[in-house]
């Protein structure tokens, strides 16, 4: 279904800086090519990385020898040489005027502001490798005091219910259940720290459950929040289906700290609690211990 498209408001003077927070598998992908879609964005910087992620801030961090957590199924962190290389060829492929300077915070934010100023006047930043790094965290937050009148950040803290995003790590990554969990409980608890810290003009927490779900709903209230001037009763919202509920697709029970968590997020015991049968305990093992064993004995070939 082809979506209205929508302009900022004339009151608007500054651009727009969109930071998606997630864990991996949690929907980023599909919203940021709704915001894209809904604000008509034309062009976006060329990555290295898949679905237009940047890791810029991670490789910020790296740079400025920030500690950062390992994460799962991922290089991050990099070592310092290797983000230096990489973000200023990022840079010199994006930016007009491309990059000739040393890398330290003053032009990593100035680079960013140029980046954004460029490719405004809404730019969406969503790669899910910055909510698990407090010191990334930080250095956005950083950011965004520091150019304060100049660029708009707004931060979206994007979760999916972690039964389902833990599913879908072991499927897609063969992740270990147990520290793909714990990875979900860190990831969540820094968001949950952001909502304690920003207001409502801040920062945005949507459940990706909520925007299938109700995905028009949901995309007024995210067009609202980037640009609050705007005049919500000119949008047009469409009939849209709501999409069936999703299925955990491995038999596996949350630890108590991760309900508990799902619980501030709004999630229900039903939603976080099941019942498997012993078909469903056989798919998981299967993919939590049979595959990793053939995958290792290929490896050895």
């Amino acid at each position: 279904m082809e979506q209205s498209k929508i302009n900022l408001s004339k009151n608007r003077v500054r651009p727009v800086c969109v930071f998606i927070l997630s864990e991996k598998s949690s929907g980023s992908s599909f919203l940021w090519r709704v915001i894209k879609d809904t604000f008509s964005i034309p062009k976006y910087p060329s990555t290295s990385h898949f679905e237009n992620e940047t890791l810029f801030w991670t490789k910020a961090a790296s740079v400025l020898s920030l500690p950062q957590v390992d994460m799962e199924k991922s290089e991050i962190p990099y070592t310092k040489a290797r983000a230096e290389k990489e973000i200023v060829t990022f840079l010199n492929k994006n930016l007009q005027n491309g990059f000739n300077d040393i890398l330290d915070k003053k032009t990593i934010f100035e680079s960013w502001k140029s980046l954004v100023i460029e490719y405004g006047p809404v730019f969406i930043e969503k790669s899910p490798h910055h909510l698990l790094q407090n010191s990334v965290i930080d250095l956005i937050l950083e950011f965004k005091k520091e150019y304060e009148g100049i660029i708009d950040v707004k931060i979206i803290g994007l979760i999916r219910n972690p039964v389902h995003t833990i599913g879908s790590e072991i499927r897609r990554w063969g992740m270990d259940k147990d520290k793909a969990e714990t990875q979900w409980v860190d990831t969540y608890n820094n968001l949950l720290r952001l909502t304690e810290n920003l207001d409502g003009k801040e920062l945005f927490v949507i459940r990706f459950e909520d925007f299938k779900n109700n995905p028009s709903e949901i995309r007024k209230e995210i067009v609202i929040f980037i640009d609050e001037n705007f005049n919500s009763t000119s949008m047009q919202i469409e009939n849209t289906r709501k999409t069936k509920s999703e299925k955990n697709q491995f038999a596996f029970n949350l630890q108590n700290e991760t309900i508990k968590l799902g619980h501030k997020f709004g999630y229900t015991d039903n939603e976080l609690i099941f019942e498997y049968s012993w078909s469903d305990k056989l798919k998981y093992a299967t993919w939590r211990y049979l595959r990793p064993f053939l995958k290792s004995l290929l490896r050895k070939k």
